[in-house]
């Protein structure tokens, strides 16, 4: 299992990103570390790569891009990377984001569910529930509820890849793309009731869309604990598409 961590221009968010991946338990097997840094100045690469050591996190890691490519197509360029290198598992991060300290065991669970394409670490429709007991519910869905914390497969990513909109064709990026590609390819998820990942950037204000931030992402609550077991809710059949799904799918 391989975590990645996409990362641009913000050195002090990456420590602490790095800082909660240090923190995190083990799956029970090895992970690796590497971050992914979109171009830019030589002095920010620096100050970002002080950043992965001021973390404490060893054995990390690093490559830069070679051109900009930006949040449509860098978190391409690495996963593509990743995969070729030989990982079987991805953990997909950005460096604005928070893992929980039961992130990665909560990944390698449920990619080990093999019905389920890809695995959401941001938490179910974004509604926290007070749910600290000995098992976690997680539930069947049906898209990616956040692009900067999943997790999947070498095999998917060889179906998802060639589908990859990078804000090429409009209306939405690689994010929506993928959301969409669920509902008419029949792609299913696994989704915590509560968060295992948090993203720090809404809230600094250093992300494009601080509106989106205050509705959906201020209240979210991060799993604190690691539970004994991991139960999944079943959704029965498909809910009916979103309506920028079924706009999108009109001949």
């Amino acid at each position: 299992m391989i975590v990645t961590i996409t990362a641009y221009k913000r050195p002090a968010l990456l420590q602490r990103c790095l800082e909660s991946v240090a923190c995190a338990a083990s799956p029970g097997r090895p992970f690796s570390v590497l971050v992914s840094l979109d171009w830019y100045s030589k002095e920010m690469t620096e100050r970002m790569s002080d950043a992965v050591i001021a973390s404490g996190l060893t054995g990390v890691q690093i490559v830069r891009h070679g051109s900009r490519a930006g949040v449509a197509n860098h978190p391409r360029w690495v996963l593509n990377t990743v995969v070729r290198m030989g990982h079987r598992r991805v953990i997909a991060l950005e460096e604005d984001t928070i893992v929980a300290p039961d992130a990665f065991v909560f990944a390698d669970w449920a990619l080990d569910q093999r019905e389920f394409q890809f695995v959401n670490l941001a938490d179910h429709k974004r509604k926290q529930v007070a749910h600290h007991t000995a098992t976690m519910r997680v539930h069947e869905d049906w898209e990616l509820r956040s692009p900067y914390g999943w997790a999947f497969t070498a095999g998917f990513w060889h179906a998802l890849e060639p589908e990859w909109n990078g804000k090429i064709r409009l209306p939405y990026g690689w994010d929506w793309q993928l959301s969409h590609l669920c509902y008419r390819e029949g792609w299913r998820s696994l989704t915590p009731e509560v968060a295992r990942v948090y993203n720090t950037g809404r809230e600094e204000g250093t992300y494009d869309t601080p509106d989106n931030w205050d509705r959906t992402q201020k209240d979210v609550r991060l799993c604190d604990e690691i539970p004994g077991r991991y139960e999944i809710v079943r959704a029965g059949e498909r809910p009916d598409p979103p309506d920028w799904v079924k706009e999108e799918m009109r001949p």
